[in-house]
């Protein structure tokens, strides 16, 4: 059974790049092209995984999180948050917003991977 990750970026570069880092036999990748539209697919499509950027125009990644953390059929939902801001107060602010792995840009595809498995084992 494939895994379903929803990547959540404003980037259409960066979706693209995640959705094509991904085996199509392990996983199947949903993509939303903003923080409103990220929170209305999480509640959706019921996602094992969210790969979130943090920064977005509509509404950011911290409060995505914190929704999709705190509505009861997404509760369970593993996030990783994504971003360049990698100062310590904004890692926290993103854990404490409920992600489950912050990650700052650039980051290493293969740590990401790993992050990935050991989160949806």
């Amino acid at each position: 059974m494939t895994k379903k990750i929803l990547i959540v970026d404003d980037d259409p570069l960066i979706l693209d790049l995640f959705e094509y880092s991904f085996e199509p036999d392990k996983f199947t990748i949903i993509r939303a092209h903003n923080g409103r539209e990220g929170l209305a697919k999480a509640l959706e499509v019921k996602a094992d995984l969210v790969l979130l950027d943090v920064m977005m125009p509509d509404l950011n990644g911290y409060e995505v999180c914190r929704q999709i953390k705190s509505h009861p059929e997404t509760a369970g939902t593993k996030v990783i948050m994504i971003s360049a801001k990698a100062q310590k107060d904004e890692i926290e602010k993103g854990l404490a917003a409920g992600a489950d792995e912050y990650i700052t840009k650039p980051f290493d595809p293969l740590s990401l991977a790993e992050k990935i498995t050991k989160l949806l084992e």
